[in-house]
């Protein structure tokens, strides 16, 4: 893990120790945040590309649901007590 945070600290502020201490502690953990980070960084690129509106809207939408599905393989990781 880098020293910056990974963005899903982000999107769940309230777990900001727990999964920093996890991303250390388990190498899946770290590596799911990796793919995370790489993710959000490809649906904000893609905010930016030039294309069609039906192209951009079909990859964003793609991207957001491969978002969701990492965010919800990081909270079960993290443990049964964190709710969304």
């Amino acid at each position: 893990m880098s020293q910056i945070e990974p963005r899903i600290v982000e999107r769940f502020p309230g777990y900001r120790d727990r999964i920093l201490r996890r991303c250390f502690q388990d190498t899946a953990v770290a590596e799911l945040c990796r793919d995370y980070d790489c993710l959000i960084e490809a649906l904000e690129a893609a905010k930016n590309r030039q294309g069609t509106a039906s192209q951009a809207n079909d990859v964003r939408q793609e991207l957001l649901e491969l978002a969701n599905t990492l965010e919800q393989e990081l909270l079960d990781r993290l443990g049964p007590e964190i709710i969304q």
